[in-house]
């Protein structure tokens, strides 16, 4: 490199060497290309030193040699750096591309409360659709259950762990039997788990009716007494529904308006078939 001193000693050229490089092209702004070529444009150059070195004996054609290859370096250095017009021109496509995703942003949230609204509309009709038949099944629990024990001390209850979505968490059934309410923590038989069961199954069916109801053997665990509560509330519902009882009990068949029953029987060539029996039991019942 060849020092050219300058005529003004408020910057050298190498400090304006290490402003350009210190640089990366894509720090490059308006702002600062301005303030290179301003300084370029104000440099004035001492050209007293090349008339010395001359003098010295050096080689004038050699010295407009090195000359002329740091000037083409300096251009091309100048070449590669970002014009303002450039520069402009890439903003101008930042903002482009800015407004599109601010326009995107937009409808994007449009169309989220769009869905929200949407959701939360199903959500409460969920919630309304649920509440309507916990509440029905819930008022018509307790009456069901005094009704099946013949007893209007005994009380059952259906309880929510989460109050805003029910339908999300445990349902909780409680029962207190006859005559236990003040005998604390008691397991109950096995007779009072089937009242209790049993109410709660009538109560769900009362509010969403079926047309058939299928009991298989649900008087297991149940006294004379109790089979007989169950039956009476039976021959109400059986107005609105068919029912179907499978039982051994004598108690319950013949409360029954048609029973039906199969057995075995043996062929004279010793093999086996199924015999089914039907009787109308509404013939007998006034005699």
């Amino acid at each position: 490199m060849i020092e050219l001193p300058l005529l003004d000693d408020i910057i050298s050229l190498n400090d304006l060497y290490e402003l350009i490089e210190s640089v990366e092209p894509e720090d490059y702004d308006s702002q600062k290309l301005e303030e290179i070529y301003n300084l370029e444009k104000n440099l004035s150059f001492n050209y007293d030193s090349l008339l010395e070195d001359s003098a010295d004996g050096r080689n004038i054609d050699g010295l407009l040699k090195v000359y002329e290859d740091e000037l083409a370096s300096l251009r091309q250095k100048l070449l590669s750096m970002p014009t303002s017009s450039t520069v402009e021109s890439e903003l101008d496509e930042v903002k482009k591309k800015l407004d599109q995703l601010a326009k995107e942003h937009k409808e994007h949230l449009k169309e989220l409360r769009k869905l929200t609204g949407e959701f939360e509309k199903v959500k409460k009709l969920r919630y309304d659709t649920f509440m309507k038949s916990f509440e029905s099944i819930r008022e018509k629990l307790g009456a069901v259950y005094k009704k099946i024990t013949g007893r209007d001390s005994a009380q059952a209850f259906l309880l929510t762990v989460n109050p805003e979505e029910p339908y999300l968490d445990e349902i909780k059934f409680k029962f207190v039997p006859p005559n236990k309410q003040n005998r604390g923590p008691v397991e109950p038989s096995g007779g009072e788990k089937t009242l209790a069961a049993l109410s709660l199954l009538f109560s769900i069916h009362g509010d969403q009716h079926v047309p058939i109801l299928l009991l298989d053997e649900i008087d297991a665990d149940l006294d004379k007494k109790n089979v007989m509560n169950v039956i009476k509330y039976l021959n109400e519902a059986k107005k609105e529904q068919q029912i179907i009882f499978i039982s051994h009990n004598d108690s319950v068949i013949k409360c029954a308006d048609r029973i039906y029953g199969f057995y075995a029987a043996t062929k004279n060539d010793q093999s086996k078939r199924t015999i089914y029996l039907s009787f109308d039991l509404n013939k007998y019942k006034n005699n």
